[in-house]
């Protein structure tokens, strides 16, 4: 009886969460509305070129693999994007409720989530064509087993002393209710956490700071270490069906969505990439888990103390620093590229000579050389009167195409009538510098350059720039 009125119990207080977020986000949208915040709808997507995702850090959807920018979402999201000829705008948020406002607020036109359909927030988003399906598990200590799945395959609950201290993670959405529905009446501690990594989740299993969890069955792929250690058994025989969402009544970018999501997940990419992500024993998949294992502690890449020491020596940030040397070498110190370019940072002997720079044989030193040089293009930039959000890329195309010619691209934009320090007018003029035509009007200090393969320079290293920042502290 004690065991069925805490069933009961439980069910109530999870309504009664769900419920008060439904109510606040009513409050919110009734606020937009007044706002009178209006959605982008496919059309306008396209004609400004650039796509607004909202999407969180996970070690599965989108992180770093080796410098490089990696996920299921993230990939399946650069592929739509490039199929609609679209530029993509990450934009991340801490939890999954500040991500739903974001949507509701027209601050991103796409949630990147793995949302089961949930009728509570049906008036207040669209959902799109599931991306994917997966069976959600009750995982816990092999040696000390609270639940199981009897012979018909449903799960069950072994009684114990003590109550089963039951760990939420924050991605974990109302599956709780359905597992207590299911169960017999289990006796369970809800213990919730905003950990957003489930190889931490696992490990206060395994230390006994909990004794179970909820967990999305993918997740799995990635624990080969410790699943001598654990056991696992499914909630629901049923795959749960996982979503996009778009805000409510966008039915341009809905069906948009909808369509690409159905011819794409006909396709080999689509199955290579659910092999990449999720099949523990696909190559590629036992390829990111040995990077993960080799970077340890570091996030970027296995020289992130350099890079934050001489960043903060010479005052810049280690995230450009790094972007800068994952475009120009991949992390390999002892390559040699063009024209005697050397290194981690690829600096030729003519700019270390510049800077007073004599030795580069250790990666400390390249290191090091690099954010001197990045420091001494940063100031002078400054002192042109760039401002902090047009500084980053006048700084990228400094570093691949030289000062000089960033100099004289703001001279053609000045001649031109255009502010030479807002980059999007500077990137244009960097063009000109194969005009001849427009050369004849001032003089210039270099010669003719073709500026598309420094265009490209800067779109791709800050890009990089930006999910290291969306990623990494």
């Amino acid at each position: 009886m004690k065991k069925k009125k805490l069933y009961l119990w439980l069910i109530v207080a999870m309504s009664v969460v769900i419920a008060v977020v439904a109510i606040v986000l009513i409050i919110r949208r009734e606020k937009d509305e007044k706002k009178q915040v209006n959605f982008r709808n496919f059309k306008a997507i396209k004609q400004i070129q650039t796509l607004r995702i909202g999407i969180l850090p996970d070690e599965m959807d989108y992180f770093l693999d080796g410098g490089k920018v990696a996920g299921f979402q993230y990939e399946m999201l650069e592929n739509m994007a490039s199929y609609y000829g679209l530029k993509t705008n990450y934009i991340v948020n801490k939890t999954q409720w500040d991500n739903l406002y974001s949507l509701l607020n027209n601050e991103v036109d796409i949630l990147a989530m793995n949302m089961p359909y949930m009728l509570e927030f049906d008036a207040f988003v669209d959902y799109t064509e599931a991306h994917s399906s997966s069976q959600q598990l009750i995982v816990q200590r092999k040696n000390d087993l609270f639940f199981q799945n009897n012979t018909q395959g449903n799960l069950t609950y072994i009684a114990h002393d003590s109550s089963c201290r039951m760990l939420i993670p924050y991605k974990i959405d109302n599956t709780m209710i359905h597992l207590l529905k299911d169960s017999v009446f289990a006796d369970i501690a809800l213990l919730l956490t905003d950990e957003k990594n489930m190889n931490a989740v696992f490990e206060s299993i395994l230390q006994d700071s909990a004794d179970a969890t909820i967990c999305d069955s993918r997740y799995l792929a990635n624990q080969q270490t410790i699943d001598k250690y654990i056991d696992y058994h499914v909630i629901a025989k049923k795959e749960k069906q996982y979503h996009w969402l778009v805000y409510p009544s966008n039915h341009t970018l809905l069906d948009s969505v909808n369509v690409w999501l159905k011819n794409f997940k006909q396709t080999k990419t689509y199955n290579m990439l659910v092999a990449k992500y999720y099949n523990p024993n696909s190559k590629s998949h036992k390829k990111i888990i040995n990077n993960r294992s080799l970077l340890k502690n570091n996030y970027i890449s296995s020289y992130d103390a350099h890079f934050k020491n001489y960043a903060q020596k010479y005052r810049v940030d280690w995230r450009l620093l790094a972007a800068i040397a994952y475009q120009e070498s991949r992390f390999k110190p002892s390559l040699v590229g063009q024209k005697g370019a050397f290194g981690i940072m690829q600096l030729t002997t003519q700019t270390s000579q510049h800077f007073g720079i004599t030795e580069m044989e250790t990666i400390s030193q390249q290191i090091e050389s690099g954010a001197k040089v990045l420091s001494s293009f940063q100031e002078k930039m400054r002192k042109k009167g760039i401002d902090e959000e047009n500084l980053v890329c006048f700084v990228i195309a400094t570093y691949n195409a030289g000062v000089a010619r960033v100099e004289d691209a703001m001279k053609i934009a000045e001649i031109q009538k255009k502010d030479a320090t807002q980059w999007k007018n500077v990137k244009e003029s960097l063009l000109d510098l194969n005009n001849n035509e427009i050369r004849k009007l001032t003089y210039l200090k270099t010669g003719k350059y073709n500026a598309k393969h420094t265009l490209k320079y800067v779109d791709e290293v800050y890009m990089r720039y930006v999910h290291y920042c969306n990623l990494v502290e």
